[in-house]
């Protein structure tokens, strides 16, 4: 019968092979998605479809540990799809009047300077066709 202090080494030697071991797979791994980069995104593309739920729990979770990268992934997005930026806005302001109208109530009482600066320069560009119209009105 072994004594406690084998017993003990065996269990060592057992985890260190076993440490080992997974080294060599997760190596092993790398290897593999490096030579086989189509077959990965594919992978990954059907567990992303399959487990959507993680995906947002994961994507979530990623974007508290990183607000920093997140802001500037989201920047890079809006920038190279300008238009769908747009777009999706319109729909929003379209689908939301009463919100929008509140919202644009709040910013302009919250930058009085800039809503008299856009005005100015409104006028100044405009000012043939205001003069006109207030012109017309008053005959």
């Amino acid at each position: 019968m072994p004594t406690k202090e084998q017993l003990e080494q065996r269990v060592k030697e057992l985890k260190q092979k076993e440490d080992e071991r997974k080294k060599k797979v997760k190596e092993y791994a790398k290897r593999w998605q490096k030579a086989n980069p189509e077959k990965v995104r594919e992978n990954t593309k059907r567990w992303r479809e399959a487990n959507p739920e993680k995906v947002k729990e994961y994507a979530k979770l990623w974007q508290k540990a990183n607000p920093e990268k997140h802001r500037k992934s989201v920047s890079r997005w809006r920038e190279a799809n300008l238009e769908k930026v747009k777009e999706n806005a319109k729909r929003w302001r379209e689908a939301n009047p009463e919100k929008h109208k509140k919202s644009v109530s709040r910013w302009q009482k919250a930058n009085p300077e800039k809503v008299r600066e856009y005005a100015r320069k409104h006028y100044q560009k405009n000012r043939e066709k205001i003069l006109a119209k207030k012109k017309k009105r008053e005959s």
